[in-house]
């Protein structure tokens, strides 16, 4: 099964997108899977990762996404746009970890610019 990582509504709302489910909608059909756009949520608005230091991502995105499918004895494909300190996907591997997958992969689509 494929996921991604969720946008919290209100910043689904201000975007009009989500990236990474553009990434994935292509993906799963490339790849004959199942996609499940709406089974992780972002239930709490946090904020944005980019402007917090590493200790502070961490406890930034504690209870903040939820999964309502059961997920036992499945392999999880997760989609992210960018991984930098892991704490997103992290925390997202908990919440599937507690619905019953049996074992998650993330795939990142990143860039990294270096400023001399």
């Amino acid at each position: 099964m494929l996921l991604t990582v969720p946008l919290h509504r209100r910043q689904r709302w201000r975007r009009g997108f989500n990236q990474t489910e553009l990434l994935a909608q292509h993906l799963a059909r490339w790849l004959r899977c199942r996609y499940q756009p709406h089974a992780l949520a972002r239930v709490r608005h946090t904020p944005l990762q980019q402007h917090l230091c590493a200790s502070e991502r961490r406890y930034n995105l504690r209870r903040a996404f939820a999964c309502d499918q059961d997920l036992s004895g499945l392999r999880v494909a997760l989609v992210d746009d960018v991984v930098t300190t892991g704490n997103t996907v992290t925390e997202i591997c908990r919440v599937l970890q507690t619905q019953g997958a049996v074992h998650i992969q993330v795939w990142c689509l990143c860039r990294t610019l270096l400023y001399a």
